[in-house]
């Protein structure tokens, strides 16, 4: 049998976790979504509608926890449809200030209280 060997592109490790999205914000729209995952240098995300590639996007963590939004600005990096009316995206964040480490404990710390 013939192995199959697939290239990992992640230069940071990541985080399964699932955070609600306030909102994001491209061209006065918002669109629904949460994560997939989080790293120290983006985010994985799930949404309603596609975003463009490339270009600057607002949007904002909502923390269960506390209520508090956290407010990042990326670009998506990627694009794939996953269902009807269901994509996944890559969203490099710019400037790197997101700590993954701390907001995945949160959201575990929620669930198991």
């Amino acid at each position: 049998m013939d192995s199959i060997f697939v290239s990992d592109k992640r230069s940071r490790p990541r985080f399964q976790v699932s955070i609600p999205l306030g909102n994001i914000r491209y061209n006065d729209r918002n669109i629904v979504s949460h994560t997939f995952d989080i790293s120290s240098k983006g985010l994985g995300l799930v949404l309603d509608k596609e975003l463009p590639l490339g270009q600057t996007i607002e949007l904002s963590l909502h923390m269960s926890d506390t209520g508090e939004c956290i407010n990042v600005h990326g670009k998506a990096v990627w694009m794939a449809l996953a269902g009807p009316n269901r994509y996944r995206a890559g969203i490099a964040i710019d400037p790197e200030h997101i700590k993954p480490i701390p907001l995945v404990l949160r959201t575990i710390r929620l669930r198991y209280s």
